[in-house]
């Protein structure tokens, strides 16, 4: 059953201008998403069957429409009244659990600029008063100042939704995406490194600072002039790396 957004007033849903934001947040809207993906699986649907069928409203119903538009604005519904469908993201969320699930919920949460706005503004810093965003939200996103509260109270519930903060009441103590929590590029760099030096060591080449790099060498025809080497023959060699090692020496003409 979907959670009920309690500062989402049904007589509160009239357009009142201002900077466009969901007015049902990912809290309320993450459990809907079953429906709608089973519904769409195959074929799209129409506002009426999207309202009937995953909002459980009336066809007509001006709710169910701000809910559609609620689910546009995260990107988790992509259509028109006439043919609906759950987006990629969507099917994600549904199929995905753990760091996969909530990575899916952190993007649809960034793909609102005005939440995305206010998480870049205030992340950084020491816990947050919701007063402060709610100040920051109609002074600089410009968002009608009826709505200000609302718009705190659905930005809030959709962070901790996407575990993105840890809502304590009257602040907010952000956290950062699960991305951001590990340090994938560096990681892969030092493997890519240690993968390279496994296949030079594996074809019997020495891989140091003082030697000439294939990857560096801009090939000539004849032998390089200028080079001088050292070559030390182990007795215990593998005849097999040896004959490598001659291979490579000679195919850049270093021999």
């Amino acid at each position: 059953m979907a959670k009920k957004n309690a500062s989402t007033d049904e007589s509160k849903l009239t357009r009142k201008g201002g900077t466009k934001f969901p007015r049902y947040s990912l809290e309320h809207l993450e459990p809907l998403l079953k429906d709608l993906v089973s519904k769409t699986h195959t074929n799209s649907i129409t506002i009426a069957q999207l309202n009937a069928g995953v909002f459980k409203v009336g066809s007509n119903s001006d709710k169910g429409k701000i809910k559609s538009s609620a689910l546009k604005q995260f990107k988790l519904l992509s259509g028109d009244y006439k043919a609906f469908n759950a987006t990629e993201l969507a099917s994600q969320i549904v199929l995905s659990e753990g760091t996969q699930k909530t990575a899916a919920l952190q993007t649809a949460f960034f793909n609102v600029s005005v939440f995305k706005n206010t998480y870049e503004t205030y992340k950084g810093g020491s816990t947050t008063d919701k007063q402060k965003i709610g100040n920051y939200a109609s002074q600089t996103l410009k968002i009608h100042p009826d709505l200000r509260d609302e718009f705190v109270k659905i930005f809030s519930e959709s962070a901790k939704e996407a575990k993105l903060c840890t809502d304590n009441g009257t602040t907010l103590d952000f956290n950062l995406p699960v991305s951001a929590n590990t340090d994938l590029p560096s990681i892969e760099k030092e493997e890519s490194t240690t993968h390279a030096e496994e296949h030079d060591a594996s074809n019997g080449a020495s891989v140091n600072d003082e030697s000439p790099q294939p990857t560096h060498i801009s090939r000539k025809s004849g032998p390089i002039s200028n080079v001088s080497i050292n070559i030390d023959i182990d007795p215990s060699m593998d005849p097999e790396k040896l004959e490598k090692q001659l291979k490579l020496l000679k195919a850049y003409g270093v021999i």
